[in-house]
């Protein structure tokens, strides 16, 4: 019975890898066909979009305008604008990229966008605290698509804590990639929404339209990384981006003193 068993599961194994295999394939393929339709719906609506933007922006400068009539085309100024900002990212996440891969800082890129957001927010009564490994080394990546990244993490424990609250901000070695990890105390995810956080276009939220995670994850992957989420309804999220590291190379060996 011991020699059946061990057959069953190897068997099992084999389907269980298979099965993510086909996953990952019909994931790819709805990806692509996604992908296009997006990329033709962004550019049939920016003509019309841009003629909105051109034309609301020289009517609000029109001195024969009524204050309530400033204050409707100010808002319509304003939704064009994040139409146009929609479409952008739309564009940039179907659009195949052609990554630079470069030696990247983590801790420094991390403390850079952790400042910039602390300027905006603390006011509002977030608090972000930062546990950088000292001694993280350089890491293979590209220094635009980890900003976004960081930036698209942070905002989304922001907006997860409507009340404020503290974000923490780790980086450090697990086995032989370099991470760094955003956690929020915020609503956190039911499993239905770990399920599907980085779909494109899936969103919990109102307004947006939920890129954001699939933004990152494709990011991650064009450097040789990836993304991963942990989640408990009611208690907050973590998302951690998983790096390769730069190795040192012979040349930087020769390089250290010994004592």
């Amino acid at each position: 019975s011991s020699d059946l068993m061990t057959h069953v599961m190897v068997m099992r194994r084999d389907i269980t890898a298979r099965t993510y295999q086909e996953k990952a394939q019909q994931e790819r393929e709805k990806l692509a066909v996604l992908g296009e339709m997006a990329m033709y719906l962004a550019h049939e609506i920016r003509n019309p979009l841009c003629a909105i933007g051109g034309f609301t922006n020289a009517l609000l400068h029109a001195p024969e305008l009524t204050e309530k009539s400033r204050e409707k085309l100010t808002i319509v100024a304003e939704e064009t604008e994040r139409l146009e900002g929609m479409l952008t990212s739309i564009l940039k996440f179907t659009r195949p990229s052609k990554t630079v891969i470069e030696d990247v800082d983590l801790n420094s890129l991390a403390a850079n966008v952790v400042e910039l957001t602390r300027i905006g927010y603390s006011e509002a009564g977030f608090t972000f605290r930062t546990e950088f490994d000292p001694a993280l080394p350089l890491v293979q990546g590209n220094t635009d698509l980890f900003k976004q990244a960081v930036m698209n993490l942070l905002k989304n424990s922001i907006e997860a804590m409507p009340a404020g609250g503290e974000v923490v901000i780790a980086t450090g070695l697990a086995g032989d990639m370099a991470f760094l990890s955003v956690k929020d105390a915020g609503v956190g995810m039911t499993a239905k929404d770990i399920e599907r956080a980085f779909s494109p276009f899936y969103t919990t939220k109102s307004r947006g339209m939920g890129l954001g995670l699939a933004i990152v994850k494709k990011s991650m992957e064009e450097i040789g990384g990836r993304v991963d989420l942990t989640s408990v309804e009611g208690a907050g999220t973590t998302v951690t981006l998983f790096v390769p590291p730069v190795l040192e190379t012979k040349d930087q060996d020769r390089e250290i003193v010994s004592i």
